[in-house]
């Protein structure tokens, strides 16, 4: 659909929106909008196992190595989840600063390709990963 089209290409930082085109006076598609509503809603409490993010973000890693302007290496050690509505991801990493927008924005298509989250928001949140000390 052109329309179609036209609405992504001005929501493009929105493609996990459904669209869905209905009528008022006819009534037509209006039973599809309360399903569409409980879909996003049940996406929105979504819990994902650690391991399964932390599967995906190996992959995603092993597809992209981001490198931040000064060369070094921007490495996630480990992310799990630690909110819904809207889901929240902690992504343990070696420099906060060195996570460009673009790496993260990669890294929430490759968390969708596998988990969707239909009309939905996710936030990833960058935490440096303290070591601990030998004396401890």
């Amino acid at each position: 659909m052109e329309f179609e089209r036209e609405i992504r290409q001005q929501l493009n930082f929105l493609p996990y929106i459904p669209i869905l085109f209905l009528s008022a006076l006819s009534g037509q598609r209006v039973q599809q909008v309360l399903p569409l509503v409980k879909q996003v809603q049940q996406e929105r409490l979504r819990k994902v196992p650690t391991s399964l993010l932390n599967r995906i973000l190996i992959n995603a890693q092993d597809i992209h190595q981001s490198t931040a302007g000064t060369g070094k290496p921007f490495r996630i050690y480990y992310g799990t989840q630690v909110k819904t509505e809207p889901p929240t991801f902690l992504l343990y990493c070696n420099d906060p600063a060195l996570g460009h927008f673009t790496y993260l924005r990669f890294l929430e298509n490759q968390i969708r390709k596998e988990i969707p989250f239909t009309g939905t928001p996710i936030h990833l949140v960058l935490k440096k990963r303290e070591r601990k000390s030998s004396e401890d």
